[in-house]
């Protein structure tokens, strides 16, 4: 009983440390309802904002981007999306360096904008 007991505890404590060693490399996470980009997390610069919602507009796609720094450079995660549009995405991140993604607009706050909207 001691060690369900214990290993639950350990469960429950390594969750948290997972969550925030998977994000200390996150740059940003935007979702794509529709064909339209949100911003979720992180901070994106308007004009690759911009470049992404010319990317995905016309679409009907649901999807998911995340962008992670991997050896210095950004790394798109994309799931929802591939073939064409995948690549058009990783191109258009690419033109991005590291330091000109972190400078960019944070993501609004979703509760405050929640708020607003009713």
């Amino acid at each position: 009983m001691a060690l369900l007991v214990g290993l639950g505890l350990l469960v429950a404590l390594s969750v948290p440390l997972w969550v925030a060693l998977r994000r200390s490399n996150e740059l940003f996470v935007m979702r794509v309802r529709r064909g339209r980009p949100e911003l979720v997390r992180g901070r994106v610069p308007q004009a690759l904002f911009d470049d992404l919602s010319d990317v995905f507009s016309g679409t009907r796609l649901d999807a998911e981007l995340r962008v992670v720094v991997e050896a210095g450079r950004p790394r798109v995660l994309l799931s929802g999306a591939h073939g064409s549009i995948a690549q058009r995405v990783r191109n258009v991140v690419g033109r991005f360096r590291t330091a000109e993604i972190r400078a960019g607009r944070r993501a609004p706050n979703r509760a405050a904008r929640r708020r607003v909207s009713r």
